[in-house]
């Protein structure tokens, strides 16, 4: 209620105003959800030099809705990837293409199985849901996480790539360095 009350008095005062630099939060940061983006809005306005955080789902996929419901809505974890990543949220079966560094990606059928080949490529060819594909800048892999994530672990992993630490140290050390 005073989050509220304190939204509402600096919406009717004129006095009070948000520096537009790089070092003030927006909006969207610090957002109660992911403020997720599309693969055209990647090709077309660019990351803005953020690592990209693909997030892979499917609609049928308990796990996928887990990490969404959890994770995906701490407020805390969504106002760092909104300010940290260019987040994409992605349908692995969905009937669109998609285009990529130049490449298109359509859905494929092979006997009984529905898949995207997007999912295919950044699954190598595992796929898998949830997977939560990380891209560093120049919009290489740095790595494709499989499976479920709590927030603390999902935490974990946004700044273990987030700060380049995957750079440094393995991950298993990082870990081992955030218990001391």
């Amino acid at each position: 209620m005073k989050y509220i009350l304190f939204v509402l008095s600096i919406s009717m005062t004129p006095f009070f105003q948000v520096a537009s630099d790089s070092n003030s939060i927006n909006e969207q940061e610090l957002a109660a959800e992911i403020n997720w983006k599309s693969f055209e809005d990647l090709n077309n306005k660019g990351n803005k030099n953020k690592k990209v955080m693909i997030f892979i789902y499917t609609d049928w996929c308990k796990w996928c809705r887990e990490l969404n419901q959890t994770s995906f809505s701490d407020p805390d974890l969504t106002s760092f990837v909104n300010k940290n990543y260019f987040p994409i949220k992605f349908n692995g079966e969905k009937d669109e293409s998609v285009e990529f560094k130049g490449q298109t990606y359509k859905l494929k059928k092979e006997d009984e199985k529905v898949f995207h080949q997007f999912t295919e490529q950044f699954n190598k060819g595992d796929i898998a849901y949830p997977a939560i594909v990380f891209l560093d800048e120049d919009l290489k892999v740095i790595q494709t996480i499989k499976g479920f994530r709590k927030k603390e672990e999902m935490f974990n992993v946004l700044r273990y790539f987030e700060g380049d630490y995957y750079k440094k140290v393995s991950w298993t050390n990082y870990i081992k360095s955030l218990d001391n």
